[in-house]
């Protein structure tokens, strides 16, 4: 159990470093946005590309972010019919979810390195930018595998509060 918790801090340590990436990521958002409304009102000259960024933007802070909310258990949980199981059953329970869960986001990690691998050979870029895109989908993969590793942590937690109660 020590490594498992061993393991805790340090996912939870990179999950905060990544999160308070995405924060920055907030911010840029943000002032890139605030320039283009004035550019665009004051001079008649929006800054080009700027919607194409904001997106690109936006899944940065969505899948860098994940992590870091998740370990902090601030995602949706309803509790309505589990709350009234025994502590066990509710281990148990939480097991399974946790454990479908990381099966999951290990699919969606796997698929959006495949898709990555297709960008990349194919030269896909972006529409007015042209930014090449299979950075921002390794990207999100890291996001998707560090909220994996979250959950393989709260699976092995929820499992041993099942075995030990």
């Amino acid at each position: 159990m020590s490594n498992i918790k061993a393991l805790g801090r340090i996912i939870h340590r990179l999950s905060r470093l990544v999160n308070s990436v995405g924060i920055g990521i907030i911010v840029a958002m943000m002032l890139l946005t605030t320039a283009d409304v004035f550019l665009r009102y004051l001079f008649n000259r929006p800054i080009l590309g700027t919607v194409e960024l904001t997106e690109f933007m936006m899944l940065l802070v969505v899948s860098l972010g994940i992590a870091y909310t998740q370990f902090n258990k601030g995602h949706i949980f309803v509790e309505l019919i589990t709350s009234r199981f025994s502590p066990k059953a509710q281990a148990v329970i939480e097991s399974i979810g946790y454990f479908f869960c990381l099966v999951i986001y290990l699919l969606i990690v796997w698929q959006a390195v495949v898709q990555a691998q297709v960008e990349w050979f194919h030269g896909i870029k972006s529409g007015a930018l042209e930014i090449p895109k299979y950075p921002f989908y390794l990207l999100f993969a890291f996001g998707c595998t560090l909220l994996s590793l979250v959950f393989l942590v709260d699976l092995f937690e929820s499992l041993s509060r099942a075995v030990r109660k």
